[in-house]
């Protein structure tokens, strides 16, 4: 839960703008805050590959393609900056709920 401190107001706004939502994957069965959805992980996989990759967080697409991992708190703010452009790209923007870009 610690990357989701990693969310500044315009990467906040975006994630709710997306219906983003939070899961945490863990290797034993954890509580997690309201509206975060904990996983248990049985055969850590997932968490070894996160660990290959020195990853912190990643974006998960709805069709389950990993759109990104990010190592730490710039990662994700770079990588939730591309995907408000790839998602927005020439649609009108709401200053308020998703960054703009040079």
């Amino acid at each position: 839960l610690e990357t989701r401190e990693w969310f500044d107001a315009a990467s906040a706004g975006l994630w709710k703008r997306i219906g983003g939502r939070d899961v945490v994957v863990a290797t034993q069965a954890e509580r997690a805050p309201q509206g975060v959805l904990s996983v248990r992980e049985r055969d850590g996989v997932f968490g070894r590959w996160l660990h290959a990759l020195g990853a912190r967080a990643v974006i998960v697409r709805p069709d389950r393609y990993v759109f990104g991992i990010a190592r730490d708190a710039a990662g994700l703010q770079a990588l939730l900056v591309q995907l408000g452009d790839a998602l927005f790209a020439g649609l009108p923007v709401d200053n308020d709920t998703v960054p703009a870009h040079a």
